[in-house]
């Protein structure tokens, strides 16, 4: 009984030095959150409300917003052929991973990864359809100036297969949302 006693007296009196050694030892450099690794690689500007130029978001819409502040990134996609789907980009806790789930609404998954090459966003995902049959595709999103972006495939060497400038939508001012409400 006194062994047991003194052990535990050792081990309450080791207690305050093991705390101050995890205190005081150096943390993982991996980034503490999605916002973060965004400002590290210039890409915050994907962010916001997209469209394509040509019809003003009538053919395609692709939009890239906090659901929780500079943790996780809702995506969502609208396609002229009624094609639509919702997804997120997270990143894996404890690495600067950073990985995109979307579903959509035909029953189709889409799952992969995002990496910042040359201020460049690169999605790289497996679409699953909903007959089950799958394709491996390479998205690359490029800031062209404040209000465009260019949304390209790439094929296996990286080059460009194909792509579609997009613009930020323009947010209607509270006027006009008021006058285009009295025209209906």
């Amino acid at each position: 009984m006194a062994a047991y006693k003194a052990d535990m007296k050792t081990n309450l009196l080791l207690l305050p030095v093991i705390a101050a050694i995890a205190i005081a030892a150096p943390r993982t450099t991996a980034k503490a959150n999605l916002g973060e690794l965004l400002t590290e690689g210039d890409l915050e500007w994907i962010l916001g409300d997209w469209v394509d130029a040509d019809s003003g978001g009538d053919n395609l819409q692709l939009k890239y917003a906090w659901k929780f502040k500079g943790q996780v990134i809702g995506v969502s996609f609208k396609s002229a052929d009624g094609s639509k789907s919702e997804g997120m980009i997270v990143r894996k806790p404890g690495t600067e991973e950073v990985l995109h789930y979307a579903a959509t609404n035909k029953g189709g998954i889409s799952v992969g990864t995002w990496e910042e090459s040359e201020g460049t966003a690169i999605l790289t995902v497996k679409h699953t359809k909903e007959d089950g049959e799958s394709v491996d595709l390479r998205i690359a999103h490029s800031k062209v100036d404040d209000k465009t972006m260019k949304v390209a495939f790439l094929d296996e060497s990286g080059s460009e297969q194909g792509g579609i400038n997009l613009v930020r939508r323009q947010k209607k001012k509270a006027s006009e949302s008021v006058s285009d409400a009295k025209k209906e």
